[in-house]
């Protein structure tokens, strides 16, 4: 996991955000304050707290949890409470891993579900299922990110296709990336900024098995930012990367992370 603070703040603005949301959502007469915080909630709408209101309920909570181990700043979280953006603070994400078995004919996906707010280790899944025995296969994962009451936000994927024959690759395609930021989370200041060049290699030919051909790898990270422009706050980063080893033998390892 990676964070990083713009130094640049945001100055704030007067400005009506989502006004049709905040229409469609307009509060009952004798709403309480829980109903007016769940309406916002649901309605994906901003949900201004002050620290003692946050700490009553579960998903503001899990952010201030995960805020606390971001090490982000008091300053920042209080900006995040006051205006009601900590709803799009990023606190989690869950990935999938794959190995293939050539030998075993088998294949084993490992999902896996990171909570920033809790410093317990990641939560991990497997599932074994039957190879098929063909000579061109395309591997990759998704990378999901979600939000303080668990809604995914955006999700980072790549697939490579390749194919071989039984000792080294034969060849390969363009890596398949795709990605995306859920409307609602865009209206509250996430952004996609793109694939991040510092992460990113290949696809390319690597040595396995003696086979200067006997292997491809192919690696991408991507880049999302939020940055909800009329809070005093620096941008946060979040970069989800894929690596995907392909080998001759059909065999493959597809890794994921932040």
């Amino acid at each position: 996991m990676h964070i990083r603070l713009r130094s640049t703040l945001v100055t704030a603005v007067v400005m009506a955000v989502g006004a049709s949301l905040t229409a469609a959502a307009a509060p009952a007469d004798s709403e309480t304050p829980e109903q007016a915080y769940r309406r916002n909630l649901d309605a994906h709408e901003p949900t201004p707290l002050t620290r003692e209101e946050a700490a009553q309920h579960k998903e503001s909570s899990i952010f201030l949890a995960a805020a606390k181990n971001d090490q982000l700043s008091e300053h920042d979280t209080d900006e995040l409470l006051s205006s009601g953006y900590w709803i799009g603070y990023p606190v989690g994400s869950t990935t999938e891993e794959t190995t293939v078995d050539a030998e075993a004919e088998t294949m084993t996906t490992t999902t896996t579900v990171e909570n920033f707010a809790s410093a317990g280790p990641a939560k991990s899944t497997s599932a074994t299922t039957a190879l098929a025995a063909t000579g061109c296969k395309s591997r990759g994962t998704t990378h999901w990110l979600w939000a303080a009451d668990k809604r995914k936000f955006a999700y980072f994927q790549v697939n490579q296709r390749f194919c071989f024959n039984g000792k080294r690759v034969t060849s390969y395609g363009t890596p398949n990336v795709n990605h995306k930021v859920y409307d609602w989370a865009a209206v509250l200041g996430w952004s996609w900024e793109g694939l991040d060049r510092s992460g990113s290699k290949g696809p390319e030919y690597y040595r396995w098995n003696g086979d200067s051909h006997g292997g491809l790898r192919t690696w991408r990270r991507g880049d999302f930012q939020y940055s909800p422009i009329h809070v005093d706050l620096g941008a946060v980063h979040r970069y989800p990367w894929v690596r995907i080893y392909e080998r001759g033998d059909g065999s493959a390892k597809v890794k994921t992370g932040m």
